[in-house]
């Protein structure tokens, strides 16, 4: 049987793991609201991010502050990168934005959690946030989200508070940390390595800084250890990204490891100034008004918040002018080329992001499909005209080819919104996600209309069946019509937000296809002769235009279906 103070000590060891977990459950599910709410501006962002360093490391800021969490925006970096929606230089700017935007949360915990008393103030704010998860109104039940998040985010800070503080009375613990605070630069380096290692462990930078925030108020370690505890954090944090990259290509891998060189530079100038920047801290302090963080642990919360944020901004300022130096860096570290996926352009093997994220991955995976599948169509036209047999031969296997990467596209990106679906999302959420599957399967059925169209043109030029002119000018009659409504089709799904040719354009196509169609149909069926090659080449032209038509079906559900996601955005 376990003694009294051996019980003791495991019992509140159990309480600080359970309110950390409290706490990291608190930031998910703020988190994630946050998300839905601001998913329209999210995907605004991205769109129009990547020009200047200036605005990679501004959206990288932004992102974080929404997400509140720099490890989130920081994996979800490395899945563009993993895509190519990203190159290394441009995820190099967002993470060092990313840096500077997850010191939104270390402020949030100083002022509301310390400066004021929200224990209390928890289980009204989660009576007020209950009944809106009960609202059918998506951006409702998200407010509700976001305020039981805030309300668990202090409550677990609010028992943390409470439980370490019994551990400052006790002799045993007020010795061992002296121990440690007595070997000079030693003693930093060991305050910086327990940040780190428990960053990893955690796997939350916000978490381990509430926890050294706490650590400090209550008097267990001094101002200046906190500071170092910070510093090693933010190597901490690095690995999540590193862990979820290790399965990507050579460029998502060197951008995870460009978060870990640029955090660690940090570190290593920032370091050997921090007892210089705590007397600098406390005497600002104390010119204000307020108590010194080094003399009054009260004082520490907002002190360390402030310290967090000028580090990561002063060392974005440093860095920011050598992200070309720092790609060369972890270039000549991680060798190899840099080669997108064979299938999934835009989204990583394993890095599924919350719902705001994993729509705009998904629709941006759509609109290449689109693209590759128009390709396809080009290509079907060029085989049309073709009459050198290599150049021939050679248009046929990319179009084999291409049909064979759009089928397992079309498997990898159904098993992707298969794995969203199980998140928790909103219903227009969940809609959205139902809809782009089935566009999916519209444009593989599109890209096989269009291989079926181009093993038909292989059999006739196989059994040397010859096509009069006028056949040849009413075939790329029909053709171009397509080309019209894949213009109306791409228009669609590259906007999903109801701004492009909507439906109307689509459906005036397929009627002037479908007219096309009845009149080719009757014209060349009636001018059916006796002789063996018209014969030949009038079913040949009938299956061919039946085959088009079939394609611009296709084509028009397309269309049809991009609007039922542009209906309620």
């Amino acid at each position: 049987m376990m003694p009294v103070q051996v019980q003791s000590l495991f019992f509140q060891v159990l309480v600080i793991l359970g309110a950390l977990g409290l706490f990291l459950f608190g930031m998910k599910t703020m988190s994630e609201a946050l998300q839905r709410i601001a998913g329209g501006r999210l995907r605004s962002a991205l769109a129009s991010m990547m020009q200047t360093p200036a605005r990679q490391v501004l959206v990288g800021m932004a992102l974080t502050a929404i997400v509140q969490s720099s490890s989130a925006t920081t994996v979800m970096i490395v899945s563009f990168v993993n895509a190519g929606l990203l190159n290394l230089l441009q995820s190099i700017g967002m993470i060092m934005g990313a840096n500077v935007g997850t010191t939104v949360t270390a402020w949030i915990i100083a002022l509301f959690g310390f400066q004021v008393d929200v224990g209390m103030a928890a289980i009204p704010l989660i009576a007020v946030g209950c009944p809106l998860l009960f609202s059918r109104r998506d951006k409702v039940k998200a407010s509700g989200n976001i305020i039981i998040g805030f309300a668990l985010l202090f409550l677990a800070i609010t028992i943390l508070k409470t439980v370490m503080g019994g551990f400052t009375g006790d002799p045993r613990f007020v010795d061992w940390l002296g121990a440690l605070g007595h070997h000079g630069f030693w003693s930093l380096l060991m305050f910086m390595g327990v940040g780190l290692v428990l960053t990893v462990v955690i796997q939350s930078s916000s978490a381990m800084i509430a926890l050294t925030i706490i650590m400090c108020s209550n008097g267990w370690i001094p101002f200046e250890y906190g500071l170092v505890m910070i510093l090693g954090e933010n190597i901490g944090t690095t690995s999540t990204a590193n862990i979820a990259a290790s399965v990507t290509n050579t460029n998502a891998r060197r951008a995870a490891l460009a978060h870990a060189v640029f955090n660690v530079i940090g570190v290593v100038w920032a370091l050997p100034l921090v007892p210089v920047s705590a007397e600098g801290i406390a005497a600002l302090f104390v010119a204000l008004g307020g108590a010194s963080p080094v003399a009054d642990p009260t004082a520490a919360p907002v002190a360390m918040a402030l310290f967090h944020t000028l580090f990561n901004v002063l060392n974005t300022l440093l860095l920011a002018g050598f992200i070309p130096q720092i790609a060369s860096l972890v270039t000549g570290i991680i060798r190899g080329r840099a080669a997108s996926p064979a299938a999934l352009r835009h989204i990583g093997p394993t890095l599924l992001s919350t719902d705001g994220i994993s729509l705009i991955q998904a629709q941006s995976e759509l609109r290449a499909f689109a693209r590759r599948a128009t390709r396809m169509f080009g290509m079907v036209r060029n085989l049309f005209r073709e009459t050198n047999a290599d150049r021939f031969g050679e248009l046929m296997a990319a179009l084999g080819a291409g049909q064979r990467e759009n089928a397992r596209f079309r498997q990898e990106y159904s098993a992707y919104l298969a794995r969203a679906l199980q998140e928790d999302v909103g219903a227009e959420a969940k809609q959205d996600i139902q809809v782009m599957s089935r566009l999916a399967a519209d444009i593989e059925i599109m890209s096989d209309s269009a291989y079926s169209i181009a093993k038909l043109i292989r059999t006739k030029k196989e059994k040397r069946i010859w096509f009069a002119q006028q056949m040849r000018d009413d075939l790329n009659r029909m053709f171009d019509l397509v080309d019209e409504a894949l213009a109306v089709m791409n228009a669609n799904v590259g906007d999903l937000r109801g701004r492009a040719a909507g439906l109307a354009g689509a459906l005036g196509i397929e009627e002037r296809i479908d007219a096309l169609r009845t009149e080719l149909k009757e014209h060349y069926l009636h001018l059916c002769g006796d002789e063996e090659a018209n014969y030949q080449a009038t079913i040949m032209f009938a299956d061919l235009v039946t085959h088009v038509e079939l394609l611009a079906d296709a084509i028009v559900h397309i269309s049809e279906d991009a609007q039922e996601i542009t209906s309620h955005e």
